[in-house]
């Protein structure tokens, strides 16, 4: 069922041109990622996405008109482990003039937000809609 939804997550990706890069694991452990909740497609159209203890919305980006985006983005790294990273950790941040160039490590996460299950890197490029 998961490997359906992750399948299907990377097919819409391809699909609506999303460049992600590689990153590779920090802290995984099997009994984190055996714990990550995904969301289909259809449950956010039909219901909107779900959201954690925090507040945050989670779930594969639908690209959907009128949907907004999750707060917590379906992501797979480099070394295969899918987790959630943040969307303001790709798009609010701003690098120093001397490394506007340089990629940067962000940390994966469980559903809750808080668990660290991994690492992603983001080129300098960020992970961009085309």
């Amino acid at each position: 069922m998961f490997r359906g939804h992750l399948k299907g997550f990377l097919i819409l990706a391809l699909i609506t041109g999303i460049i992600v890069t590689s990153a590779t694991i920090t802290q995984a452990t099997p009994r984190s990622t055996t714990q990550l909740k995904v969301p289909s497609i259809q449950q956010i159209l039909k219901s909107g996405y779900p959201t954690n203890a925090r507040g945050e919305t989670y779930g594969p980006d639908t690209h959907a008109d009128g949907q907004a985006r999750p707060d917590l983005q379906l992501a797979c790294n480099q070394d295969g482990t899918a987790g959630y990273i943040r969307f303001s950790d790709i798009y609010d941040y701003t690098p120093e003039p001397d490394n506007e160039n340089v990629g940067r490590y962000i940390n994966m996460y469980l559903q809750d937000g808080s668990t660290i299950i991994g690492s992603f890197y983001v080129s300098s490029g960020g992970i961009t809609n085309n």
